[in-house]
């Protein structure tokens, strides 16, 4: 899945690049003309105007416009060297055994999938060894273990996926980026926009220094287990020393993430690009904030039924044996 998402979001970039990138081009034209025009106005009537500002500035119409034309240019100069090489640095650091045969955002995903997924693997095997009465312990157990580092692996994946909609955004609107670096009014919207494409490569920098320290917690103490390991030995570590430092480190992982977004965003200098952390974490306290809804309106249900269960059982008394007791 990652895959074709990576495939298709580079289509569309450049798909949508190439749509409007021959628009701009025809507006840098006419600007470029204008220019031209109030130039030559300007040093006839006023002897003002400096030849080298004129040349450095048609210098850049040339070269936004090569940038324009062949759109080629824009993608294997500039956004895709800065995709491999993050992706590669990052696979470097994330998969810190293993081997991966490329640098692409799916590689990096199957290369942290395969490490945390062995979390889930040893819970599997504690849950299908256990009997009747020990599944309970057994999936508590399994439960407890895999919650922190199933949470750190799906705030990993948000914001990869945060990061390929950012190259793939910056990318798609690169026209008129390239256009707005010629002029001082729109100077800031095509500093912004580098901005968030900066950001969106140091995102994948923090997030894998984070995913990094997770999968050497996994090595560390799973890594004592044999590959595959028995029903008795996963028994054996359940609910022992390693087994709940192994579950307060990954805890420790999913603030690890959250922080590691928060130094990618400062150090980018973008402060809106919290808007996912913010929203993947928001999902998790609405959803544990309708639980415990839930739970008080069931308590109060409960109570409820307890009350009128008591109340039946009065009136039950008073009819069969006389029992003479306050109404409730």
């Amino acid at each position: 899945m990652f895959e074709t998402l990576d495939t298709l979001s580079l289509s569309f970039a450049r798909e949508a690049f190439d749509a409007t990138s021959g628009t701009v081009a025809l507006w840098l034209n006419g600007f470029m003309i204008a220019y031209l025009i109030f130039f030559s106005i300007q040093l006839i009537t006023k002897g003002q105007g400096s030849p080298y500002e004129v040349g450095s500035k048609l210098a850049l119409f040339v070269v936004a416009g090569l940038f324009l034309n062949t759109g080629a240019l824009w993608m294997e100069w500039i956004v895709f060297p800065a995709r491999d090489s993050v992706t590669g640095v990052a696979v470097k650091i994330a998969a810190l055994s293993g081997e991966v045969s490329a640098s692409g955002f799916p590689e990096l995903i199957d290369a942290v999938e395969k490490e945390v997924f062995v979390v889930l693997k040893i819970a599997r095997i504690a849950i299908n060894g256990a009997g009747i009465v020990g599944q309970f312990s057994a999936s508590f157990g399994s439960l407890f273990l895999i919650i922190p580092f199933l949470f750190a692996w799906f705030l990993f994946v948000g914001f990869l996926l945060e990061a390929i909609f950012k190259f793939m955004a910056i990318t798609a609107i690169g026209p008129f980026v390239v256009g707005a670096l010629l002029f001082n009014a729109t100077k800031g919207f095509a500093r912004d926009s580098m901005r968030i494409f900066f950001s969106g490569i140091t995102g994948i920098l923090f997030m894998a220094v984070a995913m990094g320290f997770t999968i050497a917690v996994i090595k560390e103490y799973v890594g004592v287990l044999p590959n595959p390991p028995t029903y008795e030995e996963v028994e054996r570590f359940f609910w022992s020393g390693d087994y709940f430092a192994m579950v307060l480190i990954g805890c420790l992982s999913v603030l690890f993430h959250i922080i590691a977004r928060q130094m990618a965003t400062s150090v980018a200098g973008v402060l809106d690009s919290q808007i996912a952390s913010q929203a993947l974490l928001g999902a998790g306290g609405f959803a544990a904030a309708k639980a415990l809804s839930g739970a008080k309106a069931a308590g109060r249900k409960g109570g409820e039924g307890l009350r009128a269960g008591a109340r039946a059982g009065a009136d039950l008394a008073r009819r069969k044996i006389g029992w003479g007791g306050p109404n409730p």
